[in-house]
Parts: C-alpha cells; sequence; structure tokens
C-alpha cells in the first residue's frame, strides 16, 4: 500500500507501509466466517475455510 504523508510537503514522497492485520475464522454448520477485528466491515462467509480467507484477503 502506498500513501502520501500528510506532513511531508507534497513533492512526491512516497512511503510504503505493510499492515499486518489478524483475521478471525469461525466454523458454523453452514462453513465459515471471518473477519478483521481492527477493520469494521471487512468479513467474509464460505463454505470452506479457504474460500472465506479467498473473499477476505482483498477487502483488507
Amino acid at each position: 500500500m502506498a500513501l502520501l504523508h500528510r506532513g511531508l510537503p507534497n513533492r512526491g514522497y512516497k512511503i510504503d507501509i505493510e499492515i499486518k492485520i489478524a483475521a478471525v475464522f469461525r466454523k458454523f454448520p453452514e462453513g465459515y466466517a471471518a473477519f478483521g477485528e481492527e477493520l469494521p466491515g471487512a468479513s467474509a462467509r464460505g463454505a470452506i475455510l479457504e474460500k472465506a480467507r479467498e473473499i477476505l484477503k482483498p477487502r483488507y
């Protein structure tokens, strides 16, 4: 993820930031639910765990 730092003059400075956020996965009779506790609204459901991961990943 590339962001321009708000404290620097806009001279094309680019700062690359990598953020790691934990995801929580829960098993239900219908499949799996996944969500990121630190990101409200980032959630996914899938019939199998891998599908829930695949759906959730781009939402971060």
